[in-house]
């Protein structure tokens, strides 16, 4: 006869080894993924210890594929957007005004659509560097790593023209 203790004890060493299995699974596809960057750089033509550093990374993704000035365009985006998303919750939720909390909310979602708007357009010029089209951008969109493993790891070679 199996006791509710024995079902608590079972779940927690299927849940631990379930989640320790994930663990390993994630680690694996990031450090492929950070490799399949590197090398994604060395296609382009830079060196490949640039993808390793975050921002400076994603600018030359930017000034490889589309507008390096676009990238602070997209950076700068940050700073309004948090300070209407702040200042809406502080009106909103304060009883200064319900409308005005709602139109500074409002601003705050649009000013942050512009930089997903640019990535989206980024993601898109990468593929077409790389001599794809809409359907790999909507998988680097989705699936960011395994994407970035297959042009980082694939064939495919980087075309400047095409971006």
């Amino acid at each position: 006869m199996m006791l509710l203790t024995d079902m608590t004890d079972n779940f927690t060493v299927y849940t631990s080894v379930g989640s320790g299995a994930v663990s390993i699974v994630t680690s694996i596809v990031f450090l492929a993924a950070l490799a399949a960057k590197y090398m994604l750089f060395i296609k382009m033509g830079e060196e490949g210890w640039k993808s390793l550093i975050p921002f400076y990374s994603r600018y030359l993704l930017y000034k490889k594929c589309w507008n390096g000035s676009y990238y602070f365009v997209a950076l700068s985006m940050i700073i309004p957007t948090v300070i209407l998303g702040v200042s809406s919750y502080i009106i909103y939720t304060g009883g200064y005004g319900y409308s005005f909390g709602i139109v500074l909310g409002v601003l705050a979602v649009m000013t942050a659509m512009i930089p997903f708007v640019m990535n989206l357009i980024l993601s898109y010029k990468i593929s077409k560097a790389f001599g794809h089209g809409l359907l790999f951008t909507v998988g680097y969109l989705l699936m960011t790593d395994v994407f970035t493993i297959i042009l980082g790891f694939g064939d495919d070679k980087y075309q400047p023209a095409m971006a």
